[in-house]
């Protein structure tokens, strides 16, 4: 009898679980969909007739900073400030920072982009700003009658149908404007769906 409940004992733990199936998105897939809004953003860019001419792109990550709603803070850092909502739940703030870190580590890859359009990244711009010239004057020297169109790396909620960025076009010391947009993927396309933090100089 003990050899009996011995093997049947031996049989129950031998038996092999089925593994847990975990949803996850793979490093690719977002990386595709980064990608997807970005062009969905540049083509349907209504401020501008002739996106290829008209502007410099400068495409870069910004970190997503999360605030609780009435948390006393000095000073906004740089980047995307976001509240907690329904896209963006506080229990999901570990994944934002995943999010983030992955963001960190994001290099444009220039021929995914469907567009001819001219690019600059920050270090190049960084190397025109010198202390005794003029930011602008050095620019238009450079590319002349252009603008710089900044373009931060999309921010994605957990399950990937809402996305978050910030956009800014600057065209001389007084002459810009900005915001930050919302973005859903309807009928097949990203579209702009609402902005917050908005401004004009």
């Amino acid at each position: 009898m003990k050899h009996c409940v011995l093997l049947f004992f031996l049989a129950l733990v031998s038996c092999k679980q089925e593994p847990i199936k975990v949803m996850t998105i793979s490093n690719d897939e977002t990386l595709n969909l980064r990608y997807e809004v970005l062009n969905d953003l540049i083509n349907s860019d209504e401020q501008y007739s002739d996106p290829e001419n008209c502007c410099i792109y400068n495409i870069a990550p910004e970190n997503a900073f999360f605030h609780i709603e009435n948390e006393e803070s000095d000073e906004s850092p740089l980047g995307i400030n976001l509240m907690y909502n329904n896209d963006f739940p506080v229990v999901d703030s570990a994944l934002f920072n995943i999010e983030n870190k992955d963001l960190a580590n994001f290099k444009l890859n220039k021929t995914r982009i469907s567009k001819n359009l001219t690019f600059i990244n920050q270090e190049e711009l960084d190397k025109i700003k010198k202390p005794d010239a003029d930011f602008w004057t050095v620019f238009r020297e450079k590319y002349p009658n252009k603008c710089i169109r900044n373009i931060s790396v999309p921010f994605f909620s957990k399950d990937r149908s809402t996305c978050i960025i910030k956009v800014s076009t600057s065209c001389g010391s007084l002459d810009g404007s900005g915001y930050t947009g919302v973005y859903q993927k309807i009928n097949g396309r990203w579209i702009e769906i609402k902005t917050f933090n908005n401004w004009i100089s």
